[in-house]
């Protein structure tokens, strides 16, 4: 138990550990989060074990819409985040980084983005739900934000179904 203080201590100590940065790593800029938010648009997308075309045409579009970048920018983008997803063994490191710069407005967007993607290809897709979900949480967005995102991009316009 003694041990277990002393770990939490240190971890408390060390700014690092919060920042999500280690020593001597130089500060994340714009493109950072643009590849983050690539990464995990491309996560939503392959959640169905598939990246159909509408979603790859989703992905470019809110890409090049939301971070306003010129066809080469984007076709850079595009491929490096598409190269990331298929190495990605987790989303903590493209989480750390929206959530260290992101703010809630940026979130909103993001999760407008992950929807849009969701239901690119006409449907939800139970996985691709769970994977939009899961981002959400570890960006720790509220669930009315969730809920909102999701109603605003569905096929229906945002119409409640009685």
């Amino acid at each position: 138990m003694k041990e277990l203080i002393e770990l939490l201590r240190r971890s408390l100590s060390n700014a690092n550990a919060w920042s999500g940065t280690s020593p001597g790593a130089e500060p994340m800029d714009a493109r950072d989060i643009h590849r983050a938010t690539a990464a995990l648009l491309f996560e939503v997308s392959r959640a169905d074990f598939h990246i159909h075309d509408d979603e790859l045409s989703a992905i470019r579009d809110r890409l090049a819409t939301g971070f306003d970048l010129d066809p080469d920018e984007l076709d850079q983008l595009v491929e490096l985040a598409r190269q990331e997803s298929d190495d990605l063994l987790s989303l903590h490191p493209f989480v750390r980084v929206i959530n260290a710069r992101a703010t809630p407005e940026d979130k909103r967007r993001i999760m407008l983005d992950l929807w849009h993607v969701a239901y690119a290809d006409g449907h939800l897709n139970p996985r691709q739900e769970a994977t939009v979900r899961q981002i959400a949480d570890l960006l720790y967005v509220p669930h009315a934000v969730y809920l909102r995102t999701k109603i605003e991009v569905e096929p229906t316009g945002g119409a409640r179904r009685s």
